[in-house]
Protein backbone atom coordinates (compact mmCIF):
# COMPACT_ATOMS: atom_id res chain seq x y z
CA UNK A 1 0.00 0.00 0.00
CA UNK A 2 1.26 3.58 -0.62
CA UNK A 3 3.08 5.36 2.30
CA UNK A 4 1.54 8.46 0.56
CA UNK A 5 1.48 11.25 3.30
CA UNK A 6 -0.94 14.34 2.74
CA UNK A 7 -0.80 17.66 2.12
CA UNK A 8 1.66 19.62 5.15
CA UNK A 9 -0.17 21.61 7.75
CA UNK A 10 2.05 24.95 7.68
CA UNK A 11 2.74 26.34 11.31
CA UNK A 12 1.88 29.71 11.64
CA UNK A 13 2.87 30.18 15.99
CA UNK A 14 4.69 28.03 18.05
CA UNK A 15 1.30 27.16 19.78
CA UNK A 16 -0.62 26.07 16.99
CA UNK A 17 -1.81 22.74 17.99
CA UNK A 18 -2.76 21.68 14.43
CA UNK A 19 1.33 21.65 12.96
CA UNK A 20 2.15 20.08 16.94
CA UNK A 21 -0.19 17.27 15.27
CA UNK A 22 0.86 16.92 11.98
CA UNK A 23 4.21 16.49 13.63
CA UNK A 24 2.95 13.36 15.93
CA UNK A 25 1.14 12.08 12.81
CA UNK A 26 3.89 11.85 10.81
CA UNK A 27 6.05 9.99 13.60
CA UNK A 28 3.31 7.97 13.91
CA UNK A 29 2.85 8.72 17.60
CA UNK A 30 -1.08 8.97 17.53
CA UNK A 31 -2.00 9.38 20.94
CA UNK A 32 0.16 12.66 21.19
CA UNK A 33 -1.78 13.74 17.73
CA UNK A 34 -5.46 13.01 19.37
CA UNK A 35 -4.47 15.49 22.48
CA UNK A 36 -3.39 18.19 20.13
CA UNK A 37 -5.82 17.67 18.24
CA UNK A 38 -8.37 18.44 20.80
CA UNK A 39 -7.14 20.93 22.17
CA UNK A 40 -7.16 22.86 19.29
CA UNK A 41 -11.01 21.69 18.80
CA UNK A 42 -11.11 23.27 22.15
CA UNK A 43 -9.92 26.45 20.94
CA UNK A 44 -11.83 26.73 17.58
CA UNK A 45 -14.09 23.59 17.08
CA UNK A 46 -15.06 24.34 13.22
CA UNK A 47 -11.65 24.64 12.44
CA UNK A 48 -11.49 22.04 9.36
CA UNK A 49 -8.11 21.06 9.67
CA UNK A 50 -9.00 19.22 13.12
CA UNK A 51 -11.46 17.39 10.84
CA UNK A 52 -8.28 16.62 8.30
CA UNK A 53 -5.93 15.97 10.93
CA UNK A 54 -8.02 12.99 12.49
CA UNK A 55 -8.62 11.48 9.11
CA UNK A 56 -5.09 11.42 8.36
CA UNK A 57 -4.22 9.45 11.31
CA UNK A 58 -7.00 7.40 10.69
CA UNK A 59 -5.18 6.78 6.90
CA UNK A 60 -2.16 6.02 7.75
CA UNK A 61 -3.24 3.54 10.10
CA UNK A 62 -4.87 1.91 7.42
CA UNK A 63 -1.82 2.37 5.68
CA UNK A 64 0.51 0.59 7.86
CA UNK A 65 -2.26 -1.93 9.55
CA UNK A 66 -3.54 -3.23 6.11
CA UNK A 67 -6.64 -4.88 7.57
CA UNK A 68 -9.65 -5.24 6.50
CA UNK A 69 -11.42 -3.91 9.63
CA UNK A 70 -9.79 -0.76 10.18
CA UNK A 71 -10.11 -0.20 6.10
CA UNK A 72 -14.20 -0.69 7.00
CA UNK A 73 -13.79 2.08 10.36
CA UNK A 74 -12.01 4.31 8.29
CA UNK A 75 -14.63 4.68 5.68
CA UNK A 76 -17.50 5.13 8.20
CA UNK A 77 -15.71 7.94 9.81
CA UNK A 78 -14.12 9.29 6.81
CA UNK A 79 -17.68 9.37 5.48
CA UNK A 80 -18.99 11.43 8.02
CA UNK A 81 -16.00 14.01 8.39
CA UNK A 82 -16.49 14.50 4.46
CA UNK A 83 -19.81 15.91 5.59
CA UNK A 84 -19.13 18.04 7.98
CA UNK A 85 -16.55 20.03 5.61
CA UNK A 86 -19.44 20.52 3.31
CA UNK A 87 -20.80 22.62 5.69
CA UNK A 88 -17.56 24.90 5.27
CA UNK A 89 -17.20 27.43 2.65
CA UNK A 90 -14.10 28.60 1.21
CA UNK A 91 -11.03 26.68 -0.47
CA UNK A 92 -9.26 25.33 2.55
CA UNK A 93 -12.03 22.76 3.52
CA UNK A 94 -12.49 22.39 -0.43
CA UNK A 95 -8.59 20.96 -0.58
CA UNK A 96 -9.21 18.98 2.65
CA UNK A 97 -11.70 16.96 0.67
CA UNK A 98 -9.75 16.12 -2.14
CA UNK A 99 -6.94 14.81 0.01
CA UNK A 100 -9.24 13.19 1.58
CA UNK A 101 -11.26 11.86 -0.99
CA UNK A 102 -7.53 10.51 -2.67
CA UNK A 103 -6.87 8.29 0.22
CA UNK A 104 -9.88 6.76 0.35
CA UNK A 105 -9.21 6.05 -3.79
CA UNK A 106 -6.07 4.66 -2.53
CA UNK A 107 -7.35 2.24 0.05
CA UNK A 108 -10.35 1.23 -1.99
CA UNK A 109 -7.81 0.72 -4.59
CA UNK A 110 -5.74 -1.40 -2.38
CA UNK A 111 -8.52 -3.13 -1.04
CA UNK A 112 -10.00 -4.14 -4.27
CA UNK A 113 -12.74 -2.31 -3.98
CA UNK A 114 -12.77 -0.77 -7.95
CA UNK A 115 -15.78 1.02 -8.03
CA UNK A 116 -15.92 2.69 -4.98
CA UNK A 117 -12.60 3.43 -6.09
CA UNK A 118 -13.78 5.17 -9.25
CA UNK A 119 -16.49 7.48 -7.38
CA UNK A 120 -13.94 9.05 -4.69
CA UNK A 121 -11.28 9.58 -7.79
CA UNK A 122 -13.59 11.64 -9.40
CA UNK A 123 -14.30 13.20 -6.38
CA UNK A 124 -10.84 14.24 -5.51
CA UNK A 125 -10.02 15.15 -9.33
CA UNK A 126 -12.88 17.40 -9.65
CA UNK A 127 -12.32 19.40 -6.16
CA UNK A 128 -8.87 19.72 -6.76
CA UNK A 129 -9.22 21.41 -9.91
CA UNK A 130 -12.35 23.71 -8.07
CA UNK A 131 -9.86 24.72 -5.94
CA UNK A 132 -6.99 25.29 -8.15
CA UNK A 133 -9.32 27.76 -9.85
CA UNK A 134 -10.32 29.86 -7.28
CA UNK A 135 -7.02 29.42 -5.06
CA UNK A 136 -4.85 32.57 -4.68
CA UNK A 137 -1.72 30.44 -4.90
CA UNK A 138 -2.83 27.49 -7.03
CA UNK A 139 1.26 26.05 -5.94
CA UNK A 140 -0.69 25.16 -2.47
CA UNK A 141 -1.96 22.31 -4.55
CA UNK A 142 0.88 21.12 -6.26
CA UNK A 143 1.78 18.41 -4.01
CA UNK A 144 -1.54 16.53 -4.44
CA UNK A 145 -2.03 17.44 -8.17
CA UNK A 146 1.73 16.04 -8.06
CA UNK A 147 1.10 12.70 -6.63
CA UNK A 148 -1.92 12.44 -8.50
CA UNK A 149 -0.34 12.30 -11.93
CA UNK A 150 1.96 10.35 -10.73
CA UNK A 151 -0.04 7.89 -9.09
CA UNK A 152 -2.29 7.59 -12.58
CA UNK A 153 0.91 7.34 -14.80
CA UNK A 154 1.13 3.94 -12.93
CA UNK A 155 -2.41 2.21 -13.07
CA UNK A 156 -2.55 -1.61 -14.36
CA UNK A 157 -3.84 -2.15 -17.93
CA UNK A 158 -6.75 -3.59 -16.24
CA UNK A 159 -8.33 -1.04 -14.24
CA UNK A 160 -6.81 2.25 -16.63
CA UNK A 161 -10.04 2.61 -17.49
CA UNK A 162 -11.13 4.25 -14.53
CA UNK A 163 -8.71 7.75 -14.98
CA UNK A 164 -10.32 7.34 -18.87
CA UNK A 165 -13.62 7.47 -17.87
CA UNK A 166 -13.01 10.18 -14.83
CA UNK A 167 -10.94 12.00 -17.48
CA UNK A 168 -7.74 11.78 -15.72
CA UNK A 169 -4.92 12.53 -17.32
CA UNK A 170 -1.63 10.85 -16.47
CA UNK A 171 2.22 12.27 -16.14
CA UNK A 172 4.92 10.70 -14.17
CA UNK A 173 7.43 13.40 -15.35
CA UNK A 174 5.32 16.09 -14.55
CA UNK A 175 3.89 15.03 -11.40
CA UNK A 176 7.30 14.41 -9.65
CA UNK A 177 8.75 17.89 -10.90
CA UNK A 178 5.86 19.65 -9.10
CA UNK A 179 6.60 17.01 -5.94
CA UNK A 180 10.18 18.28 -6.06
CA UNK A 181 9.32 22.02 -6.49
CA UNK A 182 7.18 21.59 -3.96
CA UNK A 183 10.16 19.82 -1.66
CA UNK A 184 12.13 23.23 -2.10
CA UNK A 185 9.90 25.19 -0.23
CA UNK A 186 10.58 23.73 3.24
CA UNK A 187 12.85 23.77 5.80
CA UNK A 188 15.83 21.12 5.22
CA UNK A 189 14.76 19.13 8.65
CA UNK A 190 10.85 20.31 9.24
CA UNK A 191 8.08 18.15 9.40
CA UNK A 192 7.21 19.11 5.96
CA UNK A 193 10.31 18.76 4.11
CA UNK A 194 10.95 14.98 5.78
CA UNK A 195 6.57 13.70 4.50
CA UNK A 196 8.07 15.22 1.12
CA UNK A 197 11.20 13.14 0.84
CA UNK A 198 8.96 10.29 1.86
CA UNK A 199 6.51 10.89 -0.92
CA UNK A 200 9.13 11.20 -3.73
CA UNK A 201 11.27 8.43 -2.71
CA UNK A 202 8.56 5.99 -2.34
CA UNK A 203 6.55 6.82 -5.45
CA UNK A 204 9.94 6.57 -7.51
CA UNK A 205 10.50 3.59 -5.72
CA UNK A 206 7.41 2.22 -7.06
CA UNK A 207 7.39 3.17 -10.32
CA UNK A 208 10.35 3.64 -11.23
CA UNK A 209 12.18 0.66 -9.50
CA UNK A 210 15.32 2.54 -9.29
CA UNK A 211 16.11 1.91 -5.90
CA UNK A 212 20.22 2.67 -6.09
CA UNK A 213 19.15 6.21 -6.63
CA UNK A 214 17.05 6.36 -3.93
CA UNK A 215 19.56 4.88 -1.59
CA UNK A 216 21.80 7.28 -2.74
CA UNK A 217 19.75 10.38 -2.48
CA UNK A 218 18.79 9.22 1.18
CA UNK A 219 22.32 8.82 2.17
CA UNK A 220 23.24 12.75 1.73
CA UNK A 221 20.73 13.52 4.14
CA UNK A 222 21.38 13.91 8.31
CA UNK A 223 21.12 10.80 9.89
CA UNK A 224 18.99 11.81 12.33
CA UNK A 225 16.37 12.00 10.00
CA UNK A 226 16.31 8.05 10.76
CA UNK A 227 14.83 9.03 14.30
CA UNK A 228 11.31 9.21 11.64
CA UNK A 229 9.81 5.86 11.53
CA UNK A 230 8.33 6.70 8.69
CA UNK A 231 11.56 7.61 7.06
CA UNK A 232 13.67 4.99 8.39
CA UNK A 233 11.38 2.88 6.80
CA UNK A 234 11.57 4.33 3.36
CA UNK A 235 15.33 4.07 3.89
CA UNK A 236 15.45 0.53 5.06
CA UNK A 237 13.28 -0.56 1.64
CA UNK A 238 15.42 1.78 -0.53
CA UNK A 239 18.62 -0.27 0.84
CA UNK A 240 16.63 -3.52 1.00
CA UNK A 241 15.73 -3.30 -2.70
CA UNK A 242 19.15 -1.98 -4.07
CA UNK A 243 20.87 -5.10 -2.32
CA UNK A 244 22.97 -2.85 0.65
CA UNK A 245 21.65 -5.85 2.86
CA UNK A 246 24.37 -4.93 5.54
CA UNK A 247 23.07 -0.92 6.06
CA UNK A 248 19.44 -2.73 6.31
CA UNK A 249 21.13 -4.92 9.25
CA UNK A 250 22.85 -2.38 11.01
CA UNK A 251 19.46 0.30 10.38
CA UNK A 252 17.23 -2.29 12.28
CA UNK A 253 20.03 -2.93 15.06
CA UNK A 254 20.41 0.80 15.90
CA UNK A 255 17.26 2.50 15.66
CA UNK A 256 14.23 1.00 17.47
CA UNK A 257 10.17 2.09 17.39
CA UNK A 258 9.17 4.14 20.34
CA UNK A 259 6.89 2.47 22.93
CA UNK A 260 4.52 5.89 21.88
CA UNK A 261 4.99 5.02 17.95
CA UNK A 262 2.16 2.98 16.09
CA UNK A 263 4.01 -0.31 15.73
CA UNK A 264 5.60 -1.05 12.34
CA UNK A 265 5.40 -4.91 11.85
CA UNK A 266 6.70 -4.33 8.23
CA UNK A 267 10.46 -3.63 10.12
CA UNK A 268 10.20 -7.29 11.47
CA UNK A 269 9.93 -8.50 7.68
CA UNK A 270 12.67 -6.23 6.43
CA UNK A 271 14.84 -6.97 9.58
CA UNK A 272 13.96 -11.02 9.13
CA UNK A 273 14.61 -11.01 4.86
CA UNK A 274 17.84 -9.17 5.23
CA UNK A 275 19.18 -11.94 8.12
CA UNK A 276 18.17 -14.78 5.41
CA UNK A 277 19.57 -13.55 2.79
CA UNK A 278 23.18 -13.20 5.07
CA UNK A 279 21.64 -16.94 5.87
CA UNK A 280 21.90 -15.69 9.62
CA UNK A 281 19.33 -18.09 11.87
CA UNK A 282 18.39 -15.19 13.34
CA UNK A 283 16.17 -14.78 10.76
CA UNK A 284 13.21 -16.80 11.80
CA UNK A 285 13.29 -14.67 14.95
CA UNK A 286 12.08 -12.19 13.11
CA UNK A 287 9.80 -13.17 10.57
CA UNK A 288 7.95 -15.14 13.52
CA UNK A 289 7.60 -11.91 14.94
CA UNK A 290 6.49 -10.37 11.94
CA UNK A 291 3.54 -13.22 11.25
CA UNK A 292 2.82 -12.79 14.84
CA UNK A 293 2.28 -8.94 14.56
CA UNK A 294 0.75 -8.33 11.34
CA UNK A 295 -3.10 -7.62 11.09
CA UNK A 296 -3.06 -7.93 7.71
CA UNK A 297 -2.74 -10.77 5.11
CA UNK A 298 -0.68 -8.96 2.67
CA UNK A 299 3.12 -10.49 2.91
CA UNK A 300 1.94 -13.18 5.06
CA UNK A 301 2.39 -16.18 2.21
CA UNK A 302 5.81 -13.98 1.69
CA UNK A 303 6.60 -14.47 5.14
CA UNK A 304 5.96 -18.26 5.60
CA UNK A 305 8.00 -18.74 2.48
CA UNK A 306 11.06 -16.88 3.81
CA UNK A 307 10.52 -19.09 6.93
CA UNK A 308 10.25 -22.37 4.62
CA UNK A 309 13.71 -21.03 3.05
CA UNK A 310 15.51 -20.73 6.32
CA UNK A 311 14.69 -24.09 7.32
CA UNK A 312 15.36 -25.60 4.30
CA UNK A 313 19.27 -23.73 3.80
CA UNK A 314 19.85 -25.15 7.71
CA UNK A 315 18.45 -28.72 6.07
CA UNK A 316 15.29 -29.15 7.77
CA UNK A 317 13.45 -30.26 5.02
CA UNK A 318 10.30 -31.40 7.65
CA UNK A 319 9.80 -27.94 9.12
CA UNK A 320 10.11 -26.87 5.10
CA UNK A 321 7.40 -28.93 4.54
CA UNK A 322 5.38 -27.27 7.01
CA UNK A 323 5.85 -23.91 6.41
CA UNK A 324 5.22 -24.65 2.52
CA UNK A 325 1.79 -25.91 3.42
CA UNK A 326 0.96 -22.66 5.04
CA UNK A 327 2.04 -20.69 2.29
CA UNK A 328 -0.55 -22.09 -0.06
CA UNK A 329 -3.44 -22.08 3.00
CA UNK A 330 -3.01 -18.45 4.31
CA UNK A 331 -2.80 -14.95 3.75
CA UNK A 332 -3.85 -13.64 0.39
CA UNK A 333 -2.45 -13.09 -3.48
CA UNK A 334 -2.69 -9.08 -3.94
CA UNK A 335 0.90 -8.65 -3.37
CA UNK A 336 2.67 -9.58 -6.05
CA UNK A 337 5.65 -11.44 -3.92
CA UNK A 338 2.61 -13.35 -2.05
CA UNK A 339 1.56 -14.46 -5.73
CA UNK A 340 5.05 -15.46 -6.74
CA UNK A 341 5.10 -17.53 -3.45
CA UNK A 342 1.92 -19.02 -3.81
CA UNK A 343 3.03 -20.02 -7.44
CA UNK A 344 6.60 -21.18 -6.30
CA UNK A 345 5.18 -23.54 -3.49
CA UNK A 346 2.84 -25.03 -5.29
CA UNK A 347 5.61 -26.97 -7.83
CA UNK A 348 6.02 -30.40 -6.62
CA UNK A 349 9.66 -31.31 -5.31
CA UNK A 350 11.67 -29.31 -3.02
CA UNK A 351 13.85 -26.63 -4.20
CA UNK A 352 17.61 -26.60 -5.34
CA UNK A 353 19.30 -25.45 -1.89
CA UNK A 354 22.65 -24.17 -3.95
CA UNK A 355 20.51 -22.42 -6.42
CA UNK A 356 18.06 -21.25 -2.97
CA UNK A 357 21.33 -19.76 -1.38
CA UNK A 358 22.74 -18.02 -4.75
CA UNK A 359 19.51 -16.50 -4.89
CA UNK A 360 19.25 -15.28 -1.20
CA UNK A 361 23.24 -14.15 -1.32
CA UNK A 362 22.24 -12.55 -4.94
CA UNK A 363 19.07 -10.28 -3.09
CA UNK A 364 21.51 -9.24 -0.20
CA UNK A 365 23.84 -7.95 -2.62
CA UNK A 366 26.99 -10.47 -1.98
CA UNK A 367 27.77 -11.16 -5.43
CA UNK A 368 30.82 -12.89 -5.65
CA UNK A 369 29.80 -15.40 -2.81
CA UNK A 370 26.64 -16.22 -4.87
CA UNK A 371 29.19 -16.58 -7.97
CA UNK A 372 31.07 -18.66 -6.59
CA UNK A 373 28.45 -20.85 -5.67
CA UNK A 374 26.75 -21.28 -8.89
CA UNK A 375 30.40 -21.93 -10.39
CA UNK A 376 31.26 -25.01 -8.12
CA UNK A 377 31.29 -28.10 -9.99
CA UNK A 378 29.33 -29.55 -7.17
CA UNK A 379 26.05 -26.78 -8.10
CA UNK A 380 25.90 -27.74 -11.82
CA UNK A 381 26.00 -31.36 -11.14
CA UNK A 382 23.57 -30.86 -8.68
CA UNK A 383 20.77 -29.86 -11.36
CA UNK A 384 18.42 -32.65 -11.74
CA UNK A 385 15.88 -31.60 -14.38
CA UNK A 386 15.37 -28.90 -17.07
CA UNK A 387 13.90 -26.53 -14.52
CA UNK A 388 16.53 -25.74 -12.72
CA UNK A 389 18.79 -25.56 -15.47
CA UNK A 390 16.53 -22.78 -16.18
CA UNK A 391 17.32 -21.25 -13.08
CA UNK A 392 21.01 -21.58 -12.99
CA UNK A 393 21.09 -20.06 -16.24
CA UNK A 394 18.81 -16.94 -14.54
CA UNK A 395 20.66 -17.01 -11.53
CA UNK A 396 24.20 -16.65 -13.49
CA UNK A 397 22.58 -13.72 -15.74
CA UNK A 398 21.77 -11.63 -12.67
CA UNK A 399 24.81 -11.54 -11.27
CA UNK A 400 27.16 -11.50 -14.56
CA UNK A 401 24.78 -8.30 -15.30
CA UNK A 402 25.59 -6.88 -12.12
CA UNK A 403 28.88 -6.89 -12.75
CA UNK A 404 28.81 -5.30 -16.24
CA UNK A 405 29.50 -8.67 -17.75
CA UNK A 406 26.70 -7.83 -20.27
CA UNK A 407 27.57 -10.29 -22.99
CA UNK A 408 27.69 -13.17 -20.90
CA UNK A 409 24.38 -12.06 -19.18
CA UNK A 410 22.62 -11.55 -22.77
CA UNK A 411 23.37 -15.23 -23.73
CA UNK A 412 22.09 -16.78 -20.11
CA UNK A 413 19.14 -14.52 -20.77
CA UNK A 414 18.21 -15.50 -24.08
CA UNK A 415 18.92 -19.35 -22.74
CA UNK A 416 16.50 -18.39 -19.91
CA UNK A 417 13.75 -16.53 -22.01
CA UNK A 418 13.88 -19.92 -24.70
CA UNK A 419 13.48 -22.35 -21.97
CA UNK A 420 11.77 -21.05 -19.79
CA UNK A 421 8.16 -19.95 -21.40
CA UNK A 422 7.25 -23.39 -20.68
CA UNK A 423 8.08 -22.71 -16.73
CA UNK A 424 5.35 -21.42 -14.45
CA UNK A 425 7.33 -18.68 -13.01
CA UNK A 426 9.29 -15.59 -13.92
CA UNK A 427 12.54 -16.25 -15.26
CA UNK A 428 11.53 -15.59 -18.75
CA UNK A 429 9.82 -12.60 -18.35
CA UNK A 430 12.32 -10.76 -16.62
CA UNK A 431 14.96 -12.03 -19.04
CA UNK A 432 13.15 -10.90 -21.82
CA UNK A 433 13.20 -7.38 -19.52
CA UNK A 434 16.55 -7.49 -19.31
CA UNK A 435 17.45 -8.30 -22.80
CA UNK A 436 15.64 -5.05 -23.85
CA UNK A 437 17.62 -3.26 -21.01
CA UNK A 438 20.69 -4.45 -22.52
CA UNK A 439 20.28 -4.24 -25.86
CA UNK A 440 18.54 0.29 -25.39
CA UNK A 441 21.57 0.54 -23.70
CA UNK A 442 23.88 -0.62 -26.57
CA UNK A 443 21.40 0.95 -28.95
CA UNK A 444 20.55 -1.85 -30.75
CA UNK A 445 16.59 -0.47 -30.69
CA UNK A 446 15.11 -2.69 -32.98
CA UNK A 447 16.07 -6.06 -30.36
CA UNK A 448 15.55 -4.05 -27.30
CA UNK A 449 12.01 -3.39 -28.73
CA UNK A 450 11.37 -6.76 -29.72
CA UNK A 451 12.21 -8.15 -26.28
CA UNK A 452 10.45 -5.64 -24.18
CA UNK A 453 6.73 -6.74 -26.55
CA UNK A 454 7.81 -10.77 -25.78
CA UNK A 455 7.28 -9.32 -21.83
CA UNK A 456 4.22 -7.79 -22.96
CA UNK A 457 3.22 -11.35 -24.80
CA UNK A 458 4.16 -13.27 -21.38
CA UNK A 459 1.15 -14.20 -19.29
CA UNK A 460 3.80 -14.04 -16.06
CA UNK A 461 1.54 -14.18 -12.73
CA UNK A 462 3.81 -13.30 -10.44
CA UNK A 463 5.30 -9.84 -11.48
CA UNK A 464 3.09 -9.17 -14.57
CA UNK A 465 2.38 -6.13 -13.77
CA UNK A 466 5.65 -5.18 -12.93
CA UNK A 467 7.53 -6.09 -15.80
CA UNK A 468 4.68 -4.92 -18.17
CA UNK A 469 4.81 -1.99 -16.78
CA UNK A 470 8.83 -1.36 -17.15
CA UNK A 471 8.81 -2.88 -20.66
CA UNK A 472 5.76 -0.42 -21.70
CA UNK A 473 8.10 2.38 -20.29
CA UNK A 474 11.12 0.89 -22.17
CA UNK A 475 8.78 1.00 -25.45
CA UNK A 476 8.22 4.35 -24.99
CA UNK A 477 11.70 5.70 -24.66
CA UNK A 478 12.42 3.43 -27.58
CA UNK A 479 9.10 5.72 -29.63
CA UNK A 480 10.48 9.17 -28.29
CA UNK A 481 13.68 8.24 -29.95
CA UNK A 482 12.66 7.62 -33.23
CA UNK A 483 10.25 10.44 -32.97
CA UNK A 484 13.19 12.96 -32.12
CA UNK A 485 15.52 11.21 -34.72
CA UNK A 486 12.40 11.32 -37.70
Amino acid sequence: MPLIIPACISAQQPQDYNHLAFQNILSLRFDEASLNIGKSKEINPENPCSVFLENLQDFLRCVIDGDDASYQEYKATNAKRTGMLNSHAGNVALYYKAEMNFHSFLLAMYHQENLYALRKLILAWNQLNHFLKQADNPAEGRKLRGMMLVVFSAIPDEIEWMSSLAGIRSNFDEGITMLEKNLQTHKPGSPEFIESVIIITYLKNIIKQDYQASFNRLGKLPAEYLENPLYRLIYIISASKSRHNDEVIRIAQTYHQDPHEHHVCYFDYLYGSALLNRMDRNAEIALQKYVECTLSDIYLKSAYRKLAWNYLIHSDTSSFERFRKLVLETGSQVADVDRQAYHECALPGIPNTDLLKARLLFDGGYYRQAKSLLLKKATREGLQNAYQQTEYAYRLARIYHQNNETGKAARLYRFTFENGMKHPVYYAACSALQLGNIYEQLGDFRKAKSYYLKVLRTSEKSYGYRFRHSAREGIRRLDDINTAQE
